[in-house]
């Protein structure tokens, strides 16, 4: 093979790259504004790509969203870790963790409530969930580890579940998107019941 036919490969397949991207970009954009289920008029018509050749670069409409979902978590990662010291002090350490929970919720809403419902008809997807709520979990055991490495195991664990749920996409999306409450309103409320759960028992 000569190096122009060499050549006209390699630009057809960046050619090719190049729209796939940016279909992905434009079911992603559908998907911020709240389109949950874009049609494929409305994203061939943003991409700016025909429909058939969506249909090149991906086998259906549920690769698509696959693929879309996985690059907005990909995307997502360096916001997903907590690298700060825990406060010395309980309210300290709650009030770091909503706010952290809180502006994850704020970047990933639009696309996460997409995610949940795809995550239904696709295994990778529901996997995907699977592992993010339990390093969701990890992450609040560490971060709460003074308030709750003395409890015996099984109220440890307990308590850590009951904080995962506090803290949950779901939950933060009640507040925040079905009850339409402020964030500051939604902060408070997380804070307010991240604080009774911490709370040591008085006699």
């Amino acid at each position: 093979m000569s190096s122009g036919e060499l050549a006209s490969i390699d630009g057809r397949r960046a050619r090719r790259d190049r729209n796939r991207e940016t279909v992905v970009d434009a079911i992603l954009s559908l998907y911020r504004e709240g389109n949950v289920s874009p049609s494929l008029d409305e994203i061939a018509d943003r991409s700016y790509v025909s429909h058939r050749s969506v249909f090149r670069y991906f086998q259906d409409l549920e690769e698509l969203y696959r693929v879309a979902i996985d690059r907005h978590h990909a995307m997502l990662e360096p916001f997903l870790g907590l690298d700060i010291e825990p406060a010395t002090d309980r309210s300290g350490r709650v009030e770091q963790f909503v706010d952290h929970r809180l502006a994850l919720y704020e970047r990933a809403a639009p696309v996460a409530r997409v995610g949940r419902v795809h995550a239904l008809q696709s295994d990778v997807l529901m996997d995907n969930l699977s592992q993010s709520r339990s390093r969701m979990r990890r992450q609040a055991r560490a971060h709460f580890s003074a308030d709750i490495d003395a409890l015996p195991t099984e109220e440890a664990d307990a308590l850590t579940n009951a904080m995962t749920m506090v803290l949950s996409f779901e939950a933060i999306e009640t507040l925040r998107f079905h009850q339409r409450l402020s964030k500051s309103a939604t902060r408070a409320a997380m804070v307010a019941a991240l604080t009774r759960l911490l709370a040591p028992e008085t006699s």
